[in-house]
């Protein structure tokens, strides 16, 4: 058996009264299955099995729709301090985006410090 990191994607669709930008939920999972196709199809159950609908605190309904397995990775092995995902990203504050990343890391570390 082999370990996958699959990206689930969700729709999180408002009542027609509701007023708002079109939202989507992207997580990440893991899955452990024989081959890429298997862990595809085992990904997509599971994506299936996640939707759901409820009524908000404004009493809108609200559903969380599966739209489809966006990406998988094998993962060669788990072990610690394996890099299981890594992604680029572009900002144009280069100063406001270190910023940001800086504070949501005091913000865990208050929690837990960290030990060098």
């Amino acid at each position: 058996m082999k370990w996958y990191l699959v990206k689930l994607i969700f729709s999180i669709e408002m009542d027609a009264s509701a007023t708002c930008p079109a939202q989507f939920d992207e997580q990440l999972r893991l899955v452990e299955e024989e081959t890429h196709d298997l862990a595809i199809l085992k990904a997509r159950r599971l994506g299936k099995k996640l939707e759901s609908r409820f009524h908000n605190s404004n009493n809108q309904l609200v559903s969380w729709v599966f739209v489809d397995v966006k990406e998988i990775i094998l993962i060669d092995a788990i072990e610690d301090g394996v890099e299981i995902y890594s992604n680029t990203v572009e900002a144009d504050d280069r100063e406001g985006f270190i910023n940001s990343v800086l504070l949501r890391s005091l913000h865990l570390s208050a929690r837990t410090p960290v030990l060098f």
